[in-house]
């Protein structure tokens, strides 16, 4: 299959993945109360009479077309990815091309398809809410493992920093889906204090009711502030063994090939920085999701480059 059709499908991808972020942080998860129409729609009710049916069906979650477009926009791009990630995994299994990634993709469309329909009807459970993020996440990672024609056992190194930037995306994804992002509107402190004292067991392990309206979240006070520090401390930690690594398999790489990932890393620390001081820009949110993504892209790029001295000893072919 063409090269061209991975990345047409990489960059919906990308798309999908930053609409998702628009549609979290405009607060419009629950912007159609109903799964997979809208209000019993298609696309959403336009017409006078058509919102005042959906007011008289859903009475608790009155019809708001700033919330319901964005949430629709969404379902039906991630519907039109979802196809065409299973065609090429579809196509790759047909002709034995990485078979494992293939089956891997179809088996996180499928789940990312559930976990789509379960944020509405779970009403924004934060567990649901941080699963789904992180499919979309998995699903342009498959896609764009797919566009690499390089595969390459990584180093311990490579693999212990990408563990550390998934789980930097999980605990950004918790911040997001607990409204916690901006409980701490300071840079260098957070309640006055440069290290609060944290709540560990009331920001992960409290129980999580099935029924219960997450929407603007439910935890209290220390628990938000306990996960928007944890996502501060461990950004800090992901951030310089990235670093270290690079570093370290500097006579591994080529210089060249270390440009990238490190100026993502830059450009999302700044983006991090900008949406504290700014207090959560939509603009500079979605793109934090955005640039999170790519960061995890870069290094996976990065881990599956040929080391130098594999590159030197393979005799040239003419």
């Amino acid at each position: 299959m063409k090269q061209s059709i991975y990345l047409s499908l990489l960059i919906l991808a990308l798309g999908v993945v930053g609409l998702g972020a628009y549609t979290r942080l405009k607060d419009a998860g629950l912007g159609c109360p109903d799964w997979p129409g809208c209000y019993g729609y298609l696309l959403y009710p336009t017409t006078p009479e058509a919102i005042t049916n959906a007011n008289n069906s859903y009475p608790n979650t009155p019809f708001v077309e700033e919330k319901a477009w964005p949430e629709m926009y969404h379902r039906y791009v991630a519907g039109i990815l979802g196809l065409g990630a299973i065609a090429i995994a579809i196509h790759q299994i047909r002709h034995k091309v990485r078979t494992r990634s293939a089956y891997a993709l179809i088996l996180c469309v499928g789940a990312q398809a559930l976990l789509g329909a379960w944020t509405v009807t779970m009403l924004l459970h934060p567990i649901v809410v941080m699963s789904h993020l992180l499919g979309g996440f998995t699903i342009t990672s498959l896609i764009f493992y797919q566009l690499l024609r390089q595969h390459h056992q990584p180093t311990r190194l490579s693999q212990l920093t990408l563990a550390l930037i998934i789980a930097q995306i999980i605990m950004g994804g918790w911040t997001s889906a607990n409204y916690a992002a901006l409980v701490c509107p300071n840079l260098l402190t957070c309640a006055n204090q440069f290290f609060p004292p944290l709540n560990v067991s009331a920001a992960f392990f409290d129980g999580w009711s099935i029924g219960t309206n997450y929407e603007y979240g439910i935890l209290d006070y220390s628990a938000r502030v306990t996960i928007h520090m944890l996502h501060r401390y461990l950004a800090l930690i992901t951030s310089f063994m990235l670093i270290f690594t690079l570093i370290k398999q500097r006579r591994t790489y080529k210089l060249s090939e270390s440009i990238l990932p490190i100026s993502v890393l830059c450009l999302q620390l700044a983006l991090g920085i900008a949406n504290i001081k700014w207090l959560l820009p939509i603009h500079i949110a979605v793109a934090h999701n955005l640039v999170a993504l790519c960061l995890l892209l870069s290094w996976i790029r990065y881990s599956q480059l040929q080391p130098i001295s594999q590159r030197l000893s393979t005799p040239s072919v003419h």
